[in-house]
């Protein structure tokens, strides 16, 4: 692509797109200083009652990924927000100062706990107890991150690699997600307003036992099993509803991000494969002149290129559906196995695991916590890319050995040497199959002597069909 499709951008433009970050790092600073002097300690000293600020300036825990089932979605469409950030930030593009090589390591470091710092707030006001302030915080907090994402992509909407509206498809998930956020925070606001008028019922803040866990103790108690009802196909072949069950926050956090980081994944992957294809037009043209210039001589081999060339752009493309297709059942697979594997340990049994986690300890389980997301978003991530080039060359295989024979008209040739591969099989089969048997057996030629004639000819007459037509069956029979 050229450049006259892509303006030249001014110093405003350059500074509203590449400062997002540090806009707000001022405003959740202050947020997070908010919310923690209205948090209390816990855990004081007895003279620090006399001091003035009176056990203000807590801990802010802004998600629980032990066991929290409350915001789950809320908190699942948070880390979808950063996202975009996350995937920036991993590919190296966030570079605030220009720094020697040596230390660029110690910049993207600085670069993730800006990051992170900047993003802190939307989970913070999501936990805090205090509903009334938290949500107007959060309200305006999520609001600022939204005008600056549309400022974003007015100033800067396109690129060079996706052309027109590059922005837009990189952040409109982005802009989703934080519009789901102000009409959460908004939520809360109009909850917490009416129970601090009287209107409603302070809800109890931390029960004992979370409403679908009481519904499944009472459901494993009852004296009485309830009739079952009949099953769709869905529910018997895919996926049954269990009204008793509820996934915690982190899953629900690790497959919205997943999936975020998937789109952003494959849009990235398309912007190379653009780059790639634009490098590879750019040779054939230039092998074309070659060739040309040689006086035709070896037109053949070109054109083998140019179909080799074209054909794996296409099948490129066309892969790139099965292969996000087959992620994202994956990740569907993710949320069923756990809920298989959460009741089985429910019940006691712990078979499937591996014996050295049978009894973790409490300071393992908190590292595994903590790295399960990034891992199962690697893995899906990596998982993308290998499924796309297997299935791209198995598409290629395909079209060499199915159908460029047909756009050739060599179908006739391709259906003989396909009806040669399947007789040569046919034919083979049942030595490969005696001959397994006969090593597990070990038959030897003096094992032989002990088969009786009745089991030799049964054995003749089941291998005859695989080495003799039907006529010349009928003609020995």
């Amino acid at each position: 692509m050229s450049k006259d499709h892509f303006p030249v951008k001014s110093g405003l433009e350059i500074q509203v797109c590449e400062s997002s970050v540090y806009l707000v790092a001022r405003e959740s600073l202050l947020i997070i200083l908010v919310l923690s002097f209205l948090q209390r300690r816990e855990q004081h000293r007895e003279r620090d009652d006399t001091y003035l600020l009176r056990n203000r300036f807590g801990m802010i825990i802004p998600l629980d990924f032990v066991g929290t089932f409350s915001n789950r979605w809320s908190y699942g469409i948070a880390f979808g927000a950063t996202a975009n950030k996350v995937m920036f930030l991993f590919s190296e593009g966030y570079q605030p100062l220009l720094v020697p090589q040596w230390a660029q390591a110690f910049v993207l470091l600085i670069g993730g706990i800006e990051v992170g710092l900047s993003h802190f707030p939307f989970f913070a006001c999501l936990s805090s107890e205090f509903g009334l302030v938290s949500s107007i915080l959060g309200f305006s907090y999520s609001l600022i991150w939204f005008v600056v994402t549309i400022l974003y992509i007015i100033q800067c909407p396109h690129g060079q690699l996706v052309g027109n509206y590059e922005t837009v498809v990189f952040y409109w998930p982005s802009l989703l997600c934080l519009a789901f956020l102000l009409g959460r925070f908004l939520h809360i606001f109009v909850k917490s307003l009416r129970v601090r008028l009287g209107w409603e019922l302070q809800m109890e803040e931390k029960p004992f036992l979370e409403a679908h866990q009481a519904e499944h103790v009472r459901q494993l108690l009852r004296t009485r099993p309830h009739q079952e009802r009949n099953k769709s196909w869905f529910q018997t072949r895919i996926y049954e509803w269990d009204p008793y069950f509820q996934f915690p926050s982190r899953m629900i956090g690790t497959i919205v991000l997943a999936f975020v980081c998937l789109y952003l994944f494959i849009v990235i992957e398309f912007c190379v494969f653009v780059y790639v294809r634009d490098a590879l037009d750019v040779f054939e043209g230039e092998l074309e002149s070659y060739i040309t210039s040689m006086n035709q001589t070896g037109t053949p081999a070109l054109l083998q290129v140019k179909e080799l060339i074209n054909i794996t752009k296409e099948v490129w493309v066309v892969t790139i559906l099965p292969a996000s297709l087959t992620c994202v059942s994956y990740l569907f697979h993710i949320l069923a196995c756990y809920r298989k594997h959460i009741k089985r340990l429910w019940a006691g049994d712990k078979q499937f695991l591996p014996l050295k986690f049978h009894n973790p300890s409490s300071s393992e389980s908190v590292v595994a916590i903590a790295r399960y997301s990034g891992w199962q978003i690697a893995y899906i991530l990596w998982g993308y890319l290998i499924i796309h080039v297997m299935q791209s060359l198995c598409g290629l295989v395909i079209t060499y050995s199915l159908v460029l024979p047909v756009i050739h008209h060599r179908a006739l040739e391709m259906l003989r040497g396909l009806g040669i591969g399947m007789l040569t099989v046919y034919k083979m089969f049942p030595l490969a199959l005696f001959s397994s048997v006969g090593a597990n057996a070990d038959i030897t030629e003096n094992s032989l002597c002990n088969f009786s004639p009745q089991d030799l000819l049964r054995l003749g007459l089941t291998l005859a069909p695989f080495f003799f037509s039907d006529e010349e069956q009928r003609h020995r029979e």
